[in-house]
Formats: structure tokens, sequence, C-alpha cells
């Protein structure tokens, strides 16, 4: 179930995001205050964001720039995680020497 005036981020599966998301644009209750609140809590630029209000009416172009960050962000979070897993190498080797 879809709930429209649930924000985006709480969707774990981003294509289902980005399709709530033009559908939230399309909405008429959508309003460019909750579209910009929702492209700053997903981390997008300033320079993004007038891009993508400059995109007004051209949907395609809009999937475009969204998926472009999506993909960016996605990548933030493999980096994070690797280094995560170096942290948590080192942890786990500076245990084994406990023993």
């Amino acid at each position: 179930i879809i709930y429209l005036n649930m924000p985006v981020k709480y969707f774990s599966l981003c294509n289902i995001s980005i399709c709530y998301f033009l559908k939230m644009i399309n909405n008429k209750n959508m309003t460019d205050d909750k579209i910009l609140q929702n492209l700053k809590d997903a981390n997008c630029t300033s320079d993004f964001i007038a891009k993508f209000f400059e995109l007004t009416g051209k949907t395609q172009e809009q999937v475009k720039l969204l998926s472009t960050h999506r993909v960016w962000l996605l990548n933030e979070l493999h980096a994070s995680q690797k280094r995560i897993d170096c942290l948590d190498y080192l942890i786990f080797t500076l245990n084994q020497s406990k023993c």
C-alpha cells in the first residue's frame, strides 16, 4: 500500500521511491515546499534542486536526474560499508590478540 502523504525516504526500494515521488509531484496536494524538503532530505545540493525545478513538466528528465543522484548515494553507501568493514576487521583482530 502506498500512502500519498508519506515521504519517499520511508521506502526502501528506490525504483519504487522514484515512481512514488513522481506521483507525488503530479498530485495536486504536493506543493513545491514538500518537493523541496524531500530533495533536501535526499541530500540533494542547491544546484541539483534548482536543476530539478527547471525541468518541471519534463518528467523523463526529472527521473533521469533523480536516478543519477540515486546512483551517487548508493556509491557513497558502498564506500561507507567498506570503511565499516575495515573497522570491523581491525576490532576483530585486536580482540583475537587478547586471547
